[in-house]
């Protein structure tokens, strides 16, 4: 939660730039670094700070939350950006060779059976049925990819 990205996003937050001595600080990532306590249990995670003015004590820890949960979402949003693309370049992959498979099939098929064994059309029929499959598969992937995208918009930081 503190890293150095959270912190500068942290350090430019509106609610901070109110407080003149916090603008004049002359390393507002450190001061954050330096001041703010983060601390971590099985699933919890407590933020603090020690600081005489609660207003700007409470105005720097919920800027860090903030910015580490919009971070945190920004994240998200690109490995599911991310992997839908691959997913979409797989389907595409998938797709072509179930087409290709069908047209050697075809041709298989108007040959009249004269140049291709029955080896041969088994394996082209395979290869369309594990096609079929595996593009059923990606459909799948890419339904629970966009619902977990959906997900992501909807949800709500922890307290």
């Amino acid at each position: 939660m503190k890293n150095l990205y959270v912190l500068q996003r942290a350090a430019g937050d509106v609610r901070l730039k109110k407080y003149e001595w916090f603008r004049q600080l002359p390393d507002q990532v450190r001061y954050l670094d330096e001041n703010v306590v983060v601390t971590s249990s099985t699933q919890d995670i407590y933020v603090s700070m020690t600081y005489k003015d609660a207003e700007a004590a409470t105005a720097i820890v919920d800027s860090v939350i903030d910015a580490y949960f919009r971070s945190r979402t920004e994240l998200d949003d690109q490995s599911i950006d991310k992997s839908l693309n691959i997913l979409k370049d797989l389907q595409a992959k998938t797709d072509k060779l179930l087409r290709e498979s069908k047209e050697t099939l075809t041709k298989l098929e108007s040959d009249g059976g004269t140049t291709w064994s029955d080896d041969d059309r088994k394996v082209v029929t395979e290869v369309i049925g594990k096609a079929r499959q595996t593009l059923g598969e990606l459909e799948g992937k890419q339904i629970e990819m966009t619902a977990a995208r959906e997900g992501l918009k909807t949800r709500e930081a922890p307290k």
